[in-house]
């Protein structure tokens, strides 16, 4: 192996030129599947920190509509009405407890001021507020830096805000009891006092709710309206979270809805001409599902992640293909190699090992810079992706075992076909002088000189017209 290796670096060294064609070309297609599979990681992993993440379900609506023109219509969401949690849990002992969410529309303005010695302070407008129940931190995790999650949100009046909020209005003085003067539309008068019963910091981990700030679902004019509503038909504005008992079955528990909506929800919808059906998802599934964008958190897309997983193989893909072109390409120049060391007894499978060797070296120095790429690009994908994905060997040892795992794989497939094609030479035509290109090897290089162009060509032109597109939507009155 040492003299596989010793030869292995002397022929990468007396053909730089071709050396770093293949050392870049391959350190890019790894450092795209690397930044690839950190979002497509991140992407499948929403929600996965919560504890007891096994027994949290999220309820979704099927709304038909019976007076369509074409049949009945179904639409499916994640909106629920107010008082569905608490019936829920009344009829099902398996439901150990319920949550519901309400989250503010983005495009109200909720203007946030401290109130010091009865003064208002400096007002800013913050985005990602949530009306929540007083059990949403005991279903969901947060690290509490001020306050009881226990019971942070037990009253009305009262608002959890994260670690940002807390530095920005309070600096480094303890917000625990301070009072927040809040602008909204359901508060008399368009705004009301908060009381900061908790200061929690942002879940590392990705989550689908980006909430700020925690208002108590029972304060103000909402309050009111969850109070008095009793009716399971409409008003479909919330997101109903439950949490199941230990051991029960959620499909099974799923299979007992269509009873309870044809008991307590279809007498509310006779007259409205439509039905409902409720089910239950999964927490860890709901970001990735086809049910759409709720009110109460963010969603993604599984055909983007294999579109983009697709983009970093096929990236990949064209680096391979240049590495298998190139080395069988250049047969001609080895070919002597080849046959004074087959005539002074070497065999093929010591020759299939020397060229793997130097496939496997240069998939290795690929991939060491392929880690240098990765971190260099990672800031603009971020900004790409609107995230804040980190290369940390602590965070996402997997992802660089993975990676590693890649590189070795690419570098014995990218290998494998010059490795046997060039060990297969004859002594006795290499040293004659008799060696030509074999009919195959041509067929095979120029075959996959097409399909790479093909793949180069299809995504350039996707990404000129995503580009158009994004700039006449960006630019178009």
């Amino acid at each position: 192996m040492r003299n596989h290796l010793k030869l292995a670096l002397r022929t990468l060294r007396k053909q730089p030129f071709l050396t770093a064609i293949n050392i870049f070309g391959l350190s890019v297609g790894l450092a795209c599947c690397m930044l690839a599979a950190l979002h497509i990681y991140q992407e499948t992993h929403y929600d996965h920190h919560h504890e007891r993440v096994e027994d949290l379900y999220r309820v979704g609506t099927v709304f038909v509509n019976l007076q369509g023109d074409n049949g009945a219509k179904e639409n499916t969401s994640f909106n629920t009405p107010s008082p569905l949690a608490a019936a829920l849990q009344r009829e099902f002992a398996e439901i150990e407890k319920t949550a519901r969410v309400h989250r503010i529309f983005q495009r109200e303005k909720t203007l946030i001021r401290p109130l010091e010695g009865g003064a208002a302070q400096p007002t800013f407008a913050e985005p990602e507020g949530m009306f929540v129940d007083s059990t949403y931190f005991e279903l969901f995790r947060y690290s509490f830096l001020e306050g009881d999650p226990a019971s942070a949100l037990h009253e009305p009046g009262t608002v959890v805000i994260a670690e940002e909020i807390a530095q920005k209005f309070f600096g480094t003085q303890p917000a625990l009891g301070r009072v927040l003067r809040i602008s909204h539309d359901w508060f008399e008068g368009g705004e009301m006092d908060f009381r900061v019963t908790g200061v929690v910091r942002q879940p590392d981990e990705p989550s689908q709710f980006k909430g700020r700030f925690f208002m108590s679902l029972y304060s103000g004019g909402i309050g009111e309206f969850v109070r008095t509503t009793t009716s399971l038909g409409g008003n479909n504005m919330f997101a109903t979270f439950l949490r199941l008992r230990p051991g029960a079955d959620g499909k099974a528990l799923e299979a007992k809805l269509p009873a309870f909506v044809e008991k307590y929800v279809t007498p509310d919808l006779k007259e409205r001409g439509y039905r409902k059906k409720q089910f239950l998802l999964p927490l860890t599934d709901a970001y990735l599902s086809d049910v759409g964008k709720s009110q109460s958190g963010a969603t993604g897309s599984k055909a983007y992640l294999y579109i983009f997983g697709s983009i970093a193989l096929f990236t990949l893909l064209i680096a391979c293909i240049n590495f298998m072109n190139l080395s069988t390409a250049r047969s001609a120049r080895r070919a002597s190699e080849v046959g004074v060391r087959k005539s002074v007894g070497a065999s093929q499978s010591s020759l299939i090992r020397q060229f793997l060797s130097e496939s496997m070296l240069t998939a290795l120095a690929s991939f060491a810079l392929a880690l240098g790429l990765a971190y260099v690009a990672l800031p603009f994908f971020n900004d790409l992706t609107e995230q804040h994905l980190s290369l940390s060997v602590s965070r996402n040892p997997l992802l660089f075992c993975g990676s590693f795992a890649l590189a070795v794989l690419t570098g014995l497939l990218a290998g494998v076909y010059p490795a046997f094609y060039l060990s297969s030479f004859r002594p006795v035509e290499v040293l004659k002088g008799r060696l030509g290109n074999h009919l195959s090897a041509v067929m095979l290089r120029k075959s996959l000189v097409v399909f790479q162009f093909v793949i180069s060509a299809g995504l350039i032109l996707a990404s000129l017209v995503i580009s158009e597109q994004m700039r006449y939507m960006q630019s178009t009155d």
